[in-house]
């Protein structure tokens, strides 16, 4: 039994097999292009960087780095960053967010206020374990889906230093 090629199924199997791949190829690299970003994507906080503005331990400054070593441009839409005496919620920065964008390979340093709006736990601010809590949210233009996760740190014991 001889088995004959049917030009018609092949030119179909070619016409549909072709565009395909193609798909295909350009889906896994626009998923390999996603997953590099979100990698190289990152939130620091700046050690030593927290300083209380004030003996009564109401006001706060900190600073938390975004590194963008993707390849692409980033927007950060959001960053809420909650301050902790021991655990507990303590204040976070009541200022309203504006979205910052960085360019690829770029840092931006991002300055917080934090305001100790937990009144029972504020005279704990100089000897309580500090700690920050938070979510993040970024988008690249290239792709649909935004990247968004929580996070969490230690700040350590801090003193009001004075000015």
């Amino acid at each position: 039994m001889t088995v004959r090629l049917n030009p018609l199924v092949l030119g179909l199997t070619l016409l549909i097999g072709i565009p395909g791949l193609i798909f295909a190829a350009r889906a896994f690299a626009t998923y390999h292009d996603a997953t590099e970003a979100f990698t190289k994507t990152e939130l620091q906080y700046v050690r030593g960087s927290f300083r209380w503005e004030d003996p009564e331990f109401e006001n706060a400054t900190a600073v938390f780095r975004i590194v963008n070593g993707s390849q692409f441009e980033i927007t950060v839409e959001s960053l809420m960053v909650a301050l902790t005496f021991d655990g507990e919620f303590a204040g976070t920065d009541y200022e309203r967010w504006q979205p910052i964008r960085v360019a690829p390979g770029d840092t931006r340093d991002i300055p917080f206020n934090f305001t100790v709006t937990s009144n029972s736990i504020q005279p704990r601010g100089g000897t309580a374990n500090l700690g920050f809590r938070g979510q993040l949210r970024i988008t690249f233009a290239e792709f649909e889906e935004p990247l968004a996760f929580r996070f969490s740190g230690n700040i350590g014991v801090t003193p009001y230093e004075g000015e």
